[in-house]
């Protein structure tokens, strides 16, 4: 007794590749998991028995810009369904991007997420005191630099925020090959 034909992912893949709006609207949904999801991880620990590790999130990087970036994706998804903004879908898709890099450059730039790692540095670096008055970046006095030690590196947002404008760029390719 058959229930059907089995699908494989290849297959699924390939449907929802096909279709430019299937894919406009995977991009908007990959710059909204960067907005809600950690972007950046960074952990820390001294002398081996307190560590911390926490994640700054898309919204908490950009602030603002992460939700504009989220219309804008949306806006340039609804370009491929609504005939009202057929005309403006070049234009959207634009800005989409243009809108999601400002964001990222003014995260790593100048936003949120240097203050952060400037003020873990300052956490770092204030632990302690050495003889003669200056600071030990290691924390207590007398403290290996092995003692305390903060990492910092990409988290799973990181691979949404490529994904949308990835994503955006195939469909316009899908929908320039498509009637």
């Amino acid at each position: 007794m058959s229930h059907g034909k089995q699908h494989s992912l290849g297959d699924i893949a390939r449907g929802f590749t096909s279709s430019p709006g299937q894919l406009a609207i995977a991009a908007a949904a990959c710059v909204f998991l960067a907005a809600v999801t950690p972007v950046i991880s960074v952990s820390g620990s001294f002398m081996g028995m307190a560590s911390a590790s926490s994640g700054i999130n898309g919204n908490e990087a950009t602030g603002p810009f992460a939700w504009v970036a989220v219309a804008a994706f949306a806006m340039a998804a609804a370009s491929r369904y609504l005939a009202q903004l057929k005309p403006y879908s070049n234009i959207l898709d634009i800005a989409a991007w243009v809108l999601l890099a400002a964001a990222a450059v003014w995260a790593f730039v100048g936003g949120p997420v240097v203050s952060a790692l400037g003020q873990a540095n300052q956490l770092m670096g204030g632990m302690g005191g050495a003889p003669g008055g200056r600071a030990n970046p290691f924390g207590a006095p007398g403290l290996s630099p092995a003692a305390a030690s903060m990492s910092v590196g990409p988290s799973i947002g990181i691979v949404f925020l490529l994904l949308a404008p990835a994503a955006l760029f195939l469909a316009r390719r899908v929908q320039g090959r498509t009637p």
